[in-house]
């Protein structure tokens, strides 16, 4: 059972970040929800990425990036093919270059499905040649020397998108609370828990518990609740044969009636509908694999 989780990048190639393009060559392609103490650029090449921060939903389409921080809260949903670079560099890295302060006293903030005046064509000429670089086909000793490179003028032109922090937010004792309170909701969904029973978890009151997760997190706990079931129901429906009705037990929701509502606010389909649409582009891949 595929659950969201605190993910643990490994770095391979010899650089100091993790760094790859994919192309979603089918629609309906989704990483549920999780974080990770590194840092996550998008970069949309082609076709469409939907991508969801702290329970916020963004369109990705063609030139379009997002910056994700550490530890956000965040999954990716293909609702169409698309072509995409994903750059993931750890803390320490970008402390030991841009300083001890960086991700308490300021971060990085671009966005440009948000705002698409911030749109940075400088950047964009970047990551597109970064792109070039991985996906060459005549790869000699020098391309990961020229990745490293780019990345850091990559670096120089994201630094130009700063934005000043709550340090009180980032402070080492509440992004420890952070990440317990994400754990509680992760280890918990599929149960009946509750603000009252986080509070008692923690042994805060229940209206401290409420601020403090809606300011630490960026979405109260009964939306991040609703989309750890969501996300637990939408793998479960295209990845077994268990029936719907069972699917929403497994997955926390507290009648079928419940999850079939939630389905259709969130992604305008049906229980039913999704898993329908998923086999039949099952069918499809299969019958064009066959025809080549």
């Amino acid at each position: 059972m595929e659950q969201s989780k605190h993910e643990i990048i490994k770095f391979k190639q010899g650089l100091p970040f993790k760094i790859f393009t994919f192309h979603g060559k089918n629609s309906n392609k989704k990483i549920p929800l999780h974080w990770h103490e590194q840092i996550e650029l998008l970069f949309c090449i082609e076709g469409h990425l939907s991508v969801s921060i702290s329970n916020n939903q963004y369109l990705m389409t063609p030139n379009d990036i997002i910056y994700i921080r550490s530890n956000q809260l965040h999954s990716t949903f293909s609702p169409s093919p698309n072509h995409v670079l994903c750059i993931q560099i750890p803390m320490k890295w970008l402390r030991y270059n841009l300083g001890e302060n960086f991700a308490t006293d300021w971060d990085i903030s671009i966005n440009t499905v948000h705002d698409e005046l911030i749109s940075d064509k400088l950047l964009i000429q970047k990551l597109i040649y970064v792109t070039s670089l991985l996906e060459s086909k005549n790869k000699d000793l020098s391309t990961n020397l020229k990745i490293k490179g780019e990345i850091f003028l990559v670096l120089d032109s994201l630094i130009k998108h700063i934005t000043k922090l709550d340090k009180e937010t980032t402070s080492t004792a509440n992004t420890e609370l952070k990440i317990e309170m994400l754990n509680y909701v992760k280890n918990n969904f599929q149960t009946q828990i509750s603000l009252d029973s986080l509070s008692q978890h923690f042994g805060y009151s229940s209206e401290y518990c409420s601020r403090m997760f809606k300011r630490l997190i960026g979405t109260n706990f009964k939306e991040l609740l609703t989309s750890y079931r969501l996300s637990n129901a939408y793998d479960q429906l295209i990845n077994s044969n268990d029936s719907i009705e069972s699917i929403a037990a497994e997955s926390g929701f507290v009648s079928y009636r419940t999850m079939y509502n939630t389905f259709l606010k969130y992604y305008n389909m049906t229980p039913s509908q999704l898993k329908l649409l998923y086999q039949n582009n099952e069918i499809n891949i299969k019958n064009n694999h066959l025809k080549n």
